[in-house]
């Protein structure tokens, strides 16, 4: 700062040398001594003045600069007060002229403040928005441009809609409104916000699943809902009881719940036998107890419990139109068990 000013006040000590009478620094009324000393005229003492008393005080920042930086002149009472006489005002009057709204003599960039100031707007700077640059959304560095940028959700991510794959939303048709499916006040990108169709609510064992996990090749349009669709393979794997022999309905709800596969509630009662009530209920272990060709459930022997004799039957039923001595014949005309069916 000292060798600055020798060689300012060196130019206009020469310049004074000639014309005593005048002051280089205008109509100002300070003494001379405030910041010059008789010993050594260019040894300027400038912390000696008090800047206060021309109504702009020096706070901060403005402390460290050098008189020159703002008077580009040795006229001081020319020197502007204003931000913008300054500070080139890189956002081209689109923020006004009252700089000190978002900066401050302190520090330029408070980013404290810029927050503030940005909830002022219709697209407060909450979850991740809280943390980038302000270049990251206000990209046009030519022009840096503040005003009338778009707040639509893709005027920033496009590139990130399409590069997502899982799933796939360009394919998929979603919307370009991310915050349908995208928390902005998240602290990540990940969409916990997905409102899948309520017809199709992803709960119990639908639950946590990966979306591929049921849009496989990210297929998301007019997916079917049906269960087998889905569950085609657990319904020809399932040996107990082997569901393709047995010929069950794949209808898998009728069964299954949305908990698990494996918390079925098959009605055997209700849809072939009672073996859960009547004169059956407790009379079996296993499956195989009927089921004596297990996995194949389509056989099933009822003579192999009942210890009925032959002949016996034959008389009993000598009346019997195409009667027949086996199991198949019994559960025609016993379909409930019982003798009077």
């Amino acid at each position: 700062m000292y060798f600055r000013n020798l060689i300012l006040y060196s130019f206009f000590g020469l310049f004074c040398f000639g014309y005593a009478q005048d002051n280089p620094h205008g109509a100002i009324e300070i003494a001379c001594e405030t910041c010059h000393s008789s010993s050594d005229w260019n040894a300027v003492q400038v912390f000696k003045f008090n800047h206060d008393q021309t109504g702009f005080e020096l706070k901060d920042a403005h402390k460290s600069i050098y008189c020159v930086d703002c008077h580009e002149n040795l006229v001081f009472n020319t020197g502007q007060k204003q931000c913008v006489d300054c500070h080139q005002d890189i956002h081209k009057a689109e923020l006004g002229f009252q700089c000190q709204k978002c900066h401050s003599e302190k520090r330029w960039n408070e980013r404290s403040v810029f927050i503030e100031m940005h909830s002022q707007t219709n697209f407060p700077l909450v979850g991740v928005h809280n943390n980038i640059d302000c270049e990251s959304c206000h990209f046009i560095e030519q022009q840096k441009q503040y005003t009338n940028i778009s707040t639509q959700c893709s005027s920033c991510h496009l590139q990130d809609y399409m590069a997502a794959l899982n799933p796939e939303h360009q394919k998929s048709g979603f919307d370009l409104d991310c915050r349908e499916c995208h928390l902005i006040a998240g602290n990540s990108w990940k969409a916990p916000n997905f409102p899948h169709p309520a017809s199709f609510p992803l709960t119990g064992g639908h639950g946590g699943l990966q979306c591929l996990a049921c849009h496989v090749s990210n297929q998301y349009a007019s997916l079917s809902t049906d269960c087998y669709f889905c569950h085609e393979n657990d319904y020809a794997n399932t040996q107990n009881p082997s569901h393709q022999s047995v010929e069950f309905s794949t209808t898998c709800e009728d069964c299954h719940t949305i908990k698990s596969w494996g918390s079925a509630n098959w009605d055997h009662d209700a849809s072939f036998f009672p073996i859960y009530s009547g004169k059956h209920r407790g009379e079996w272990n296993n499956c195989k107890d009927c089921h004596v060709s297990a996995p194949d459930y389509s056989h099933f022997e009822c003579i192999e419990c009942h210890a009925h004799r032959k002949s016996r039957m034959d008389s009993e039923h000598d009346d019997e139109r195409n009667y027949q001595y086996n199991s198949v014949a019994c559960y025609d005309c016993h379909p409930r068990g019982k003798a009077d069916d």
